[in-house]
């Protein structure tokens, strides 16, 4: 019974109302007219586009190969040469997808149920194909996009490459162009210490220069002022030259004058010399006399300081004494007090002592009764 169900659920499979729906949705041709009656144009029309679907260029398939031309005995053997090569085509086809019981009367002659059957497999094929291939589109999206991602990298990876290798050159020419100016400021540095060393010597050269006209200068100055003085000795000797006897007498009568007014200043000047010597024999005995009545005066200070120290340590002692003094009375006091405490305690112990033994007499008396 289950098998009698399988083959009812086979045959429904096979219905003109299924597969007609599923052929249009795989875009191939069916009507409900050509699925009931089957003919050989149908058949070739179904198998046509199935393999145009897939990119399959049938004028190639029409083409008959040399062996075929040569078999070819009129025009009319055409048309079944197509036939022969679209069956082999197509049972290939079938065979890598399973469908291994095709043959060239399934093309000529289709059954109903055969083409069903067929036409099924193949609107399967075909929707199959389709879902896959929009996964496999997804996919190619997906790759594409990695792709042209991949791309963009490369290309941005090829920017940086030649933005670095730009940089590099540059910071190259930079460094090159750095040490040439360093080669120059150098070169400039030495000519300026040559010209800086060649200032510095015309400097000495004019320092010395000016020494040498300063010392002409003063050697001149010097020269003119000896030729004055020789000059005014000159006047002066001629002025004092005598041109007659007359003249000298007077002369000599002047300078004698001169001479003892000299004298006299001299030995007014003497007088004054040995009174200030005395006076100043007499000043400084009375400076040694206040020295030593200074240094007398310093003894008498250290003396009173001394004799002041003295009364203040004799001070300190007697307050020393007075306190010991005190304290001495304050302990003498204390003992006197004390020795009257131990006096009255003693007398206190001493009439406890007699009127114990005077209670012990008693009590020995009456023990002795």
């Amino acid at each position: 019974m289950s098998s009698a169900k399988s083959v009812n659920n086979a045959n429904k499979s096979l219905d003109v109302e299924i597969i007609h729906p599923t052929l249009l949705d795989a875009a191939l041709p069916s009507t409900i007219e050509d699925l009931k009656n089957p003919k050989e144009d149908y058949v070739v029309n179904l198998l046509t586009t199935f393999l145009t679907r897939f990119g399959i260029n049938m004028s190639l398939i029409d083409q008959p190969i040399p062996e075929q031309l040569g078999a070819m005995t009129c025009f009319e053997d055409s048309d079944v040469i197509n036939l022969i090569n679209l069956y082999v085509v197509v049972a290939q086809i079938f065979d890598k997808i399973f469908l291994h019981d095709f043959c060239l009367t399934d093309i000529t002659s289709p059954g109903q149920k055969r083409l069903r059957k067929q036409a099924k497999f193949l609107s399967n094929f075909v929707l199959y194909a389709m879902h896959k291939k929009s996964e496999y589109n997804d996919r190619m999206d997906q790759i594409q996009t990695i792709s042209k991602v991949l791309e963009d990298l490369k290309e941005r990876k090829t920017y940086v490459s030649e933005s670095i290798n730009a940089k590099v050159i540059h910071k190259a020419n930079q460094l090159s162009m750095k040490e040439k100016l360093e080669d120059d400021i150098k070169h400039m540095q030495s000519i300026t210490e040559k010209l800086n060393k060649k200032e510095m010597e015309f400097e000495i050269m004019k320092s010395d220069i000016d020494k040498e006209n300063q010392k002409a200068k003063e050697l001149c100055g010097s020269v003119k002022t000896t030729a004055g003085k020789l000059s005014k000795m000159i006047i002066e000797v001629q002025s004092e030259v005598v041109h007659s006897p007359k003249e000298y007498q007077s002369r000599l009568d002047e300078i004698e004058k001169q001479h003892k007014l000299k004298e006299e200043e001299r030995s007014t000047m003497q007088e004054a010399i040995q009174e200030k010597k005395q006076s100043i024999k007499q000043i400084e005995e009375k400076l040694n006399f206040v020295q030593k009545i200074s240094d007398d005066f310093h003894i008498l200070a250290d003396i009173y300081k001394e004799q002041k120290d003295k009364n203040t340590k004799k001070n300190n002692i007697i307050k020393e004494i007075d306190s010991l003094n005190n304290v001495w009375s304050e302990s003498k006091t204390k003992l006197a007090m004390h020795k009257d405490k131990v006096d009255t305690e003693k007398n206190e112990l001493q009439t406890y002592n007699e009127e114990d033994m005077v209670s012990v007499c008693n009590l020995y008396s009456q023990l002795l009764r």
